[in-house]
């Protein structure tokens, strides 16, 4: 089964003459051989079953129309990497519209990156189906795998000439690390991320990124430690870090950068800075050190240096405790302070 394939883009240039047959067929096949966009349609049952596939499609995947359809079964389903195709749950798949991205299995069975961008659509009976464009994401394949291996993820906005952020894409990968599935559960808008953000981090944070967008000199830099909600209504620590593309005055064009889980990395960090401090606690710089629990008006004893030990052993309560230390080692003249 074959379909036809033309340049349907619209071609502007100032001499038409010169720009003539040869010129267009080139331009064909190198949209052709660069990884172009091709299209799937197909219907709404249970299976998702595949009702067309374009040329370019096929080429890119290395398939011919008759081995899509038997490695396939004819099933959209089959298509997609099983590990990131949670969206093609059908109740999902019909909610979905618009960009998106995923993995799709290749003729020899490697999963490749691909943007998708889904619309609906009716056949000549009406019957409702659904249409994909897709578009083999090979610049993002090696990066993709390179922060697979370092737990990171993508992520980038867009702005206008204002510096105001107009596009927001959160890549798969990002959703995945928070517990998330896709655009239906996770959307594509700032306030996905920054709702999440925990209520002592989120002034600070978002304060950075918009200095750091704002700055048209590119001296500001965004790299950052916070804390996110995960799906799961657990807390734990990323950090981020991006890079601005900036407009010739210096505007903001984009800022793209990672998001790296080190909840484990910075909860050792923060046992080993009370370890070091509790350390301090009973070297000999310090004469005692203790707990106090004001509610219950108690105390508990880390160390007490042999000379304070009456103190501690005659006090039963804190407020004893504060009473006998002012009587006996405060002088007069300054109890009244």
């Amino acid at each position: 089964m074959k379909f036809d394939r033309r340049l349907t883009d619209e071609i502007y240039t100032s001499d038409t003459v010169r720009l003539g047959k040869d010129a267009f067929q080139t331009m064909q096949e190198t949209i052709y051989h660069n990884g172009g966009v091709g299209t799937i349609t197909g219907y709404y049952d249970a299976e998702l079953s595949i009702l067309s596939v374009s040329n370019l499609l096929l080429h890119n995947l290395n398939h011919s129309y008759e081995s899509l359809m038997e490695q396939t079964k004819g099933s959209l389903k089959n298509l997609f990497y099983k590990k990131d195709a949670a969206f093609l749950d059908n109740a999902r798949f019909r909610q979905i519209q618009g960009a998106g991205e995923g993995r799709i299995l290749t003729a020899d069975g490697s999963p490749v990156y691909v943007r998708l961008y889904k619309e609906d659509a009716v056949d000549t009976d009406g019957t409702p189906i659904w249409v994909l464009s897709v578009r083999m994401n090979w610049a993002y394949e090696n990066l993709a795998l390179v922060n697979e291996s370092i737990h990171s993820a993508l992520w980038y906005y867009e702005c206008n000439e204002n510096g105001e952020i107009v596009n927001v894409n959160w890549s798969h990968a990002f959703r995945q690390m928070l517990g998330y599935h896709d655009i239906l559960d996770f959307p594509n808008k700032l306030d996905s991320w920054s709702n999440l953000l925990h209520p002592e981090d989120y002034n600070r944070v978002m304060q950075l990124l918009l200095e750091t967008i704002a700055d048209k000199t590119n001296t500001t830099k965004y790299n950052v430690e916070y804390r996110l909600k995960m799906q799961d209504g657990q807390y734990q620590w990323f950090r981020a870090s991006a890079e601005v593309i900036r407009r010739l005055d210096g505007s903001a064009n984009r800022i793209a950068g990672i998001i790296s889980n080190i909840d484990a990395e910075k909860r050792s960090r923060m046992q080993a800075q009370r370890a070091a401090a509790f350390h301090r606690a009973f070297t000999s710089a310090n004469l005692c050190e203790y707990y106090v629990n004001l509610e219950k008006n108690t105390f508990d004893t880390f160390k007490v240096e042999p000379s304070l030990m009456t103190a501690f052993e005659q006090s039963h309560t804190w407020d004893e405790l504060i009473r006998f230390f002012v009587d006996n080692y405060v002088v007069e003249r300054t109890k009244s302070l």
